[in-house]
């Protein structure tokens, strides 16, 4: 009987994560968390036994998972690593030779970056590589296939399904029945040939006609001369009647999952059958998963999504008129093709071996048998054939079937497992240890697995494909920051604001409107709803220069409106620090020449640019010059502000206190073009519950690698650092440019 106590299992998992990181191939990393995973496989098979192991009290089914998904956070690290690593040898030789650099070769390099960027969205490195790619050859970002998945059915679809037949009239006339229906649905020819027998005659049948259309089209759907048109496109008789065939099954049976299949053999999720992209098939080469390719070093299978894109959009040509398949169900379709496969980290996955050398991939399970190379059924051959099962996207799709609920196909992801969790640094290539403060992930992780998790894990809707023209639609309809925000600037200096949010004195009185409000909230509220106000282990704020109040006369009720934001719970003070974090400051002067580019449609990100090698030979966008813009006048409220005011909407409330966060430590990075925020910034302890704590949350401008430290209430009181905020200056509000 396998046994051992939980401090036991910590130890011999520290042990493998630390020979993980001393591996010298991401072979070999991998397997060393292999070991990790037989432990832990054995300690589970245990669990589910009848007799439990003595000294395993401590050792639940649920902690094994969670270390597993460790192991697993290990793994993707390294496999991130090894395509990075990949991705900047290729740039490196980019660099010596432009010239011989193709869209090819641009797409798969964008592939790789899409994808790592899809396995931790907090990555360092990747936006900015796909920020200096795309900016270097935007010939190739707008060629590029990568992001053009959209499949628009609007061509072959009309408001109303129309079916069009030509023939002789002659072979209508020679059936009494067909005749008698044709009488009614002629629509051709001319007057004067009607009476002509080898003329060819149009009929016509609408969708509420089929049941007389039907013995039409068995009598004639044989002969050559009998053409089809469904919504005035031509259609090859044969692929129309294998479609008709099915569309009649689907009306009969009169459920929504008849289109995705009643079976495995038959399972698809674009909701169509006659689109010939099983989730199963009887030979594994018409499977969508054998569409793509094998990245060897890291493990990890990257999907061609446009390869099968096109496989459609050419099926579409036989099937896409039909009234029962969407755009809805192409576009959820084409979001659950995964942009990569990882047998290394998913167990619904397995690799396919050829000659003891991985090739590609199939699906975990037994439920069917299926051939892996294409065989005539009398010769079979047993050895080529292997038991698998339906993919995993096939669970989103049957789940939201079952409730028509988007909520279904959520998928879980992670972030921000490349930078350490202590102080934020970059953990160093290859390895899971931070350079700056040396300690190692896993020596943190596996004794707070839950905590951990809970931090880095996070789910999200599936990315569904839009049409350019929705997408333009969609960038349009924003709001033009120029003419409708406000700064920054012009909401600091409002006298208003100034007002609300400058430290109350003892003897301050509070606004008569909110003084119900403040009396009936505990001391910790009271704290919480302003939190400028000072305490004793707080020291001063600085002072500013407050602008002059305006006359009584001329005064705007906004004062009541902000304060009565600020009074409502944490929910609603929120709100405020959108107006602060949400405004980009236009009207303040930059010091730095790095803009983000416009993003072209295939990158599908917001990226931050940065400097680079690649900058050296790629084209550089010209700085523009910042614009002074007008002065905000404190004798009467600027229109736009008060615009702004009305628009704000509560915010989700943070979770940093909610996760037991009670300290925030700003680091800047250290170097010679360090911004003077940022160095103004560097070592202060924050409150988290302060706004300012989220309105100076890196990056605090587009290239900030800046990060945050988090001390925690599992921490001794005595142990929590003072808190030394102040307010920067004036003058350095104008580094900062979040969006």
């Amino acid at each position: 009987m396998f046994s051992m106590s939980k401090k036991e299992l910590e130890v011999k998992i520290l042990k493998h994560l630390h020979k993980a990181n001393r591996g010298k191939t991401t072979r070999n990393k991998l397997e060393k968390l292999d070991e990790a995973f037989d432990i832990l496989q054995a300690l589970s098979a245990s669990l589910r036994s009848e007799q439990q192991p003595s000294g395993s009290q401590e050792i639940t089914q649920g902690l094994l998972d969670q270390y597993r998904e460790l192991g697993c956070l290990y793994k993707l690290k390294f496999q991130m690593d090894a395509l990075l690593s990949d991705v900047k040898h290729e740039l490196s030789t980019i660099e010596k030779s432009v010239e011989s650099f193709s869209q090819e070769q641009f797409d798969a390099l964008l592939q790789r970056l899409h994808v790592i960027l899809d396995i931790d969205a907090g990555h360092p490195e990747a936006p900015v590589l796909l920020d200096a790619l795309t900016r270097g050859f935007p010939q190739y970002a707008e060629q590029s296939f990568l992001m053009k998945t959209y499949i628009d059915l609007a061509p072959y679809q009309a408001s109303a399904l129309s079916i069009e037949v030509e023939c002789p009239l002659n072979e209508v006339q020679k059936s009494s029945t067909l005749e008698a229906i044709s009488a009614t649905n002629r629509i051709g020819p001319c007057p004067e040939q009607q009476n002509d027998a080898d003329a060819i005659c149009r009929f016509r049948f609408s969708q509420e006609q089929l049941k007389a259309f039907e013995p039409f089209h068995q009598e004639l759907h044989t002969k050559s001369t009998y053409r089809i048109f469904v919504n005035t496109r031509p259609i090859e008789e044969k692929a129309f009647t294998l479609w008709f065939n099915c569309y009649k099954r689907s009306l009969s049976v009169k459920t929504p999952q008849y289109c995705y299949g009643a079976s495995p053999l038959t399972f698809n999720f674009f909701g169509c059958h006659k689109l010939y992209m099983p989730d199963i098939a009887k030979h594994t080469g018409l499977c969508w998963f054998q569409f793509g390719i094998l990245d060897q070093k890291s493990g990890i299978f990257l999907v061609d999504r446009h390869r099968i894109v096109e496989q459609i959009r050419q099926s579409l040509e036989n099937c896409g008129f039909c009234p029962v398949l969407t755009q809805d169900k192409l576009n959820i379709g084409v979001g659950l093709l995964p942009q990569y496969i990882n047998p290394e980290c998913d167990r619904r996955w397995k690799y396919l071996y050829h000659h003891e050398e991985r090739v590609g991939v199939i699906p975990a399970g037994d439920e069917i048998a299926t051939s892996l190379q294409p065989q005539e059924a009398e010769k079979v051959d047993l050895a080529s054939v292997i038991e698998i099962g339906h993919t995993p996207s096939i669970d989103l799709m049957l789940r939201y079937l079952v409730s028509s609920d988007t909520a279904e196909l959520r998928v879980r992801k992670y972030q921000g497992f490349s930078r350490c969790l202590n102080c934020g640094s970059t953990y160093k290539p290859h390895t899971m240890i931070c350079p700056k403060c040396k300690i190692d992930f896993g020596k943190y992780a596996v004794r707070n697995p839950e905590t951990v998790l809970h931090e880095l894990t996070y789910t999200s809707l599936l990315e569904l494909p839009i049409a350019a023209g929705q997408r333009a639609g969609t960038e349009s309809s924003q709001p033009d920051e120029g003419k409708s925000s406000v700064s920054f600037e012009q909401l600091w200096n409002d006298p208003k604001v100034q007002e609300l949010l400058a430290p109350q004195s003892e003897h301050a009185e509070i606004p008569s409107e909110s003084q119900a409000v403040y009396q009936d909230m505990p001391s910790e509220e009271y704290r919480m709803v302003d939190p400028l106000i000072t305490t004793d282990e707080e020291e001063e704020e600085p002072s500013f220069s407050t602008p002059p109040r305006p006359d009584s006369s001329s005064r705007f009720d906004l004062h009541g409106k902000l304060r009565s934001l600020m009074s409502k719970k944490y929910r609603e003070r929120k709100a405020i620090e959108r107006a602060f974090s949400g405004s980009a400051p236009q009207e303040l002067p930059v010091s730095r020449t790095h803009k983000r580019p416009a993003s072209p449609e295939l990158s599908g990100r917001q990226v931050p640019s940065k400097p680079h090698a690649l900058d050296k030979i790629f084209t550089q966008p010209k700085p523009q010059a910042d614009g002074t813009g007008a002065q905000f006048r404190s004798q009467r409220v600027d229109s736009d502000l008060l615009n702004a005011v009305k628009k704000l909407k509560p915010r989700q409330k943070s979770e940093l206190s909610k996760r037991g966060v009670v300290r925030v430590i700003y680091h800047a990075t250290i170097d010679k073009d360090i911004c003077p925020l940022c160095e103004y910034l560097d070592g202060m302890v924050m409150d988290p519950d302060d706004p300012a704590t989220d309105i100076f949350s890196p990056p605090l401008f587009s290239g900030c690698t800046c990060s945050r430290e988090y001390v925690l209430k599992t921490e001794k009181p005595s142990n929590w650092p003072k808190v030394t905020f102040h307010f920067p200056p004036k003058e350095l509000l104008g580094y900062l440019q979040k969006e």
